[in-house]
């Protein structure tokens, strides 16, 4: 067998083993975020404080310069989403917010984001982002 193709193997295996223990112990957790860290043009969480970008008197936060010319050709699609749990549409800039999973989620009160909170898994793939 060639050293190569045991090396790809072995990898593969590990990156297996450890996705299959992260979900066993439950770390996929919500996690507070701070509004500058998500690209609000991606619904990502990002690391780093993204691009302030003014819109309609309201800040958002975008990661790139990409971000922001995809969000200022249709702003009014990007700076809103959809509470994943009441459905009601929200603004980014001010609705209270929520990291899982590496996306953001935006809710239209404290209680929906409070049951997205008990229960995430419940409403993550329930409403699309955009």
């Amino acid at each position: 067998m060639n050293w190569k193709w045991s090396v790809v193997q072995a990898f593969m295996l590990g990156a297996l083993l450890a996705v299959g223990n992260r979900a066993v112990a439950g770390e996929a957790t919500t996690q507070d975020v701070e509004r500058s860290k998500v690209c609000m043009m991606q619904d990502q969480v990002q690391t780093k404080t993204g691009i302030p970008h003014t819109y309609e008197g309201k800040t958002y936060y975008l990661c790139c310069p990409m971000c922001v010319n995809a969000f200022d050709s249709a702003p009014e699609r990007y700076s809103k989403a959809h509470d994943p749990v009441s459905g009601q549409v929200v603004d980014k800039a001010t609705a209270p917010v929520l990291g899982y999973g590496g996306r953001a989620y935006f809710f239209a009160s404290e209680e929906s984001r409070a049951a997205f909170q008990k229960d995430p898994d419940r409403y993550a793939n329930t409403v699309g982002h955009r």
